[in-house]
């Protein structure tokens, strides 16, 4: 194959890149470089897409897409993930503007899974192997994948499993590190519980929606530009026949994402009325367009709808109230992050 559609492929994403990851210089101490398109102008790329510098010291350089404060992430590293991302997402075919749209987007949650590792590291915080296995099995179960395939089919395309893992990895621990310090710092009280469980009781005969959410927040995708490009990219894979709760694993920025993006039922007082008013406009089974919300955009998915008729036990509205704070302290986190890290894009 030679220099010709994988190097057209590696100079877009290049291209695209240098566009949209200067939105970020708000989120962090971003540094730019042109070096990498420089050098591609010189470097040959192989068939199985690994660039072949012509010296050693232009492969060392090429080898960086990006520098997350001291933790290096390779072209190799982006390639691997957006590969993985096809096998699981989008299937084996696809066309050389997809894959450059998935690669840049790769990159950038690849950052913030960086800036999520390295924060759950310095705080101690460990995720057990069982924990990431039951994690695998529910991504393969939203994919109706086989138990163990999908690990299969990442070595079988010469992927490596670490790629997987890290993901995983990022995304569990940061719910558990989130999850404590709710806990510490906003624990729930039982005038909350009593105010939650009285607001269900009195919502009883109102509509009640069983609904999923995927949601692609303004802060994790470089602005509102980035999240309607990564929400179009979404819409195309549900369109082509993805699961929802498997997209919702993969890109949702939300708590629930480890869930399948499933929010249970909801009604009145419990979500944005933003996205209650376009719940409450859809028919189970249908998929709404973009919703924008203040921090960001949500795709939401209508399962069912019912009359409300029974009441929340205290057990249910602390669990409620506990996801929400979660929720909005991941993001917050999250923001934190970025703010203080270092973050040098090579491309």
């Amino acid at each position: 194959m030679g220099q010709g559609p994988r190097n057209c492929f590696v100079l877009t994403c290049v291209a695209l890149l240098k566009d949209e990851l200067g939105e970020m210089v708000g989120m962090a101490r971003l540094v730019t470089s042109s070096v990498l398109a420089a050098l591609l102008a010189v470097a040959p790329v192989g068939f199985n897409g690994v660039i072949a510098p012509k010296s050693a010291q232009a492969q060392e350089m090429l080898r960086i897409a990006a520098v997350v404060n001291d933790d290096i992430i390779s072209v190799y590293d982006v390639l691997q993930r957006t590969d993985f991302q096809i096998i699981i997402g989008m299937g084996q075919q696809v066309s050389d503007e997809a894959r450059s749209r998935l690669f840049r987007l790769m990159l950038r949650q690849m950052i913030d899974e960086r800036l999520m590792l390295q924060e759950i590291k310095r705080r101690g915080i460990s995720v057990q192997d069982e924990e990431v296995k039951g994690y695998l099995t529910a991504l393969e179960e939203a994919n109706n994948r086989p138990k163990g395939s999908l690990l299969k089919d990442v070595e079988t395309a010469g992927l490596s499993p670490d790629t997987l893992m890290e993901q995983i990895r990022a995304r569990l621990g940061w719910e558990i590190l989130n999850r404590q310090r709710v806990r510490v710092t906003r624990p729930i009280s039982d005038d909350e519980i009593d105010q939650v469980v009285a607001e269900a009781k009195a919502s009883q005969g109102q509509q009640e929606y069983l609904a999923a959410d995927i949601f692609i927040s303004f802060d994790s995708a470089g602005g509102e530009a980035g999240a309607t490009r990564l929400v179009e990219e979404i819409t195309r894979q549900l369109n082509g026949g993805q699961r929802f709760s498997a997209v919702a694993q993969q890109y949702s920025n939300s708590a629930s994402a480890t869930t399948g993006g499933d929010l249970g039922w909801v009604r009145t007082g419990q979500i944005d009325p933003v996205l209650l008013s376009a719940l409450e406009a859809m028919q189970p089974g249908q998929v709404s367009p973009p919703v924008r919300t203040v921090s960001g955009l949500h795709m939401l998915l209508l399962r069912e709808k019912r009359t409300a008729t029974t009441s929340l036990t205290r057990d249910e509205a602390r669990a409620r109230l506990l996801n929400e704070r979660i929720e909005a302290e991941s993001r917050r986190a999250l923001r934190d992050v970025r703010q203080a890290a270092t973050i040098d894009i090579r491309l």
